[in-house]
C-alpha cells in the first residue's frame, strides 16, 4: 500500500493537492514557536511543509515504508526541516 500511495503523490493526484492546499492555506505562514504533531504523516509533506514555516515538528506513521520515503525526501530536496526539529518515527518508536 505505501509504494502504491507513495507513487500517486508522486505522479500527482488532483485529490491529494487540493486537500494538501486547503490544508495548508488555512494554517498560518509563521509557526515558529509552535509544537505541531503530523499523525499519519505518510511522506512528511506537510510535515517538512509545518517544520519551513518555523514549527518543531513530529511526523509519526505506522508504516515503516512510509518514514523511508519520508527521509529519502528530505534527503534529495533538503527542506531545513532538520534544523526545525523534524523528526520521523514509527508509531511504535
Amino acid at each position: 500500500m505505501a509504494d502504491w500511495y507513495a507513487e500517486r503523490v508522486r505522479t500527482g493526484s488532483a485529490l491529494h493537492e487540493f486537500v494538501r492546499d486547503a490544508l495548508l492555506d488555512g494554517l498560518p505562514a509563521d509557526l515558529d514557536g509552535r509544537r505541531l504533531l503530523d499523525l499519519g504523516c505518510g511522506e512528511g509533506l506537510i510535515t517538512r511543509v509545518l517544520a519551513l514555516r518555523g514549527g518543531s515538528v513530529v511526523g509519526i506513521d505506522p508504516s515503516p515504508r512510509m518514514i523511508g520515503y519520508a527521509r529519502a525526501a528530505e534527503e534529495a530536496t533538503p527542506s531545513g526541516a532538520r534544523e526545525r526539529e523534524l523528526l520521523l518515527r514509527r508509531a511504535a518508536d
